[in-house]
């Protein structure tokens, strides 16, 4: 009988301790998936854009990537918002021509954006834009209070 009991002890000792020593890692290879997945989201859009622009048969450069690097948040969050961000951007950018792309106009369009993620309200604050086959922005999102 107290083999038994002792057993059972046992596997409920086990059964509590195991979400507090492996929570972590799970909570870790879960945002890993979710980054992957964005990716993978994000190059089949822009490889579509790119065979439909290459039916255009466009003359000079072209546009293929938009790429957001942004600080200031926790890694979820700032996986959100360049998912977003880099989302809406290439509906616009990929597949057009270097040429037809203003910096000027892009910074307008993004700078001061503000982004609700888990209910909390972040603001774009845009340092610096580049322009070439890839579009690359570089930011900070501030929490707004």
């Amino acid at each position: 009988m107290r083999l038994a009991a002792a057993f059972l002890l046992g596997i409920a000792c086990s059964l509590w301790l195991l979400p507090v020593l492996v929570g972590p890692r799970i909570q870790e290879l879960r945002l890993e998936r979710d980054e992957a997945l964005a990716r993978v989201k994000g190059l089949e859009e822009e490889a579509a854009r790119l065979k439909a622009s290459l039916k255009t048969k466009q003359t000079g450069p072209v546009v293929k990537h938009v790429d957001v690097q942004l600080t200031g948040a926790d890694r979820r969050v700032l996986l959100e918002a360049e998912r977003r961000i880099q989302k809406e951007l290439s509906a616009t950018y990929v597949g057009r021509g270097v040429e037809e792309v203003v910096p000027f106009v892009l910074a307008r369009r993004v700078q001061g954006d503000i982004y609700t993620i888990d209910g909390v309200r972040y603001q774009l604050q845009v340092s610096l834009i580049a322009v070439g086959s890839t579009v690359a922005i570089y930011g900070e999102l501030e929490l707004l209070k």
